[in-house]
């Protein structure tokens, strides 16, 4: 029996995105041609916990997630693999990334996001040549 025995995660593959433009991006990424409806993204996301300040005041448990990039910023998309030697899940070994403007976030429900494939811009990224690059894009406006 083991008791107490601790659990590892080893740390996975990271494809690193750099937001050069003036507002913020989300992105979302798939081995699919097309916006799909799951997993969904969101504007922000929140705890289901109580938080509260150094005075003891709850507050909004309320965050951004991660596929969110600010403005002149940088975030990552986990990919599978090592962080030595990231690889991709997709079968033809490339990646797909739609960018999605904050504003057409918070102006449409991703219902509608997804039915008129509402993005800026979409980038097909093989594993070659995110290897190259060092496992970095760097989104330009």
């Amino acid at each position: 029996m083991l008791y107490g025995c601790p659990a590892y995660d080893p740390p996975t593959g990271v494809l690193t995105i750099h937001n050069y433009s003036d507002s913020a991006i989300y992105i979302y990424h798939t081995c699919e041609d097309s916006l799909q409806i799951m997993p969904r993204l969101s504007l922000f996301e929140s705890w289901n916990a109580n938080v509260v300040d150094a005075q003891g005041r709850k507050r909004d448990s309320i965050y951004s997630p991660n596929y969110r990039i600010n403005a002149y910023s940088f975030g990552g998309i986990n990919v599978l693999g090592t962080v030595k030697a990231p690889q991709l899940l997709c079968k033809d070994k490339s990646i797909r990334l739609f960018i999605i403007s904050e504003s057409t976030m918070r102006t449409k429900n991703w219902e509608e996001i997804c039915k008129n494939q509402l993005y800026v811009k979409k980038i097909i990224l093989t594993e070659e040549q995110l290897s190259k690059e060092g496992w970095q894009y760097t989104h330009y406006p």
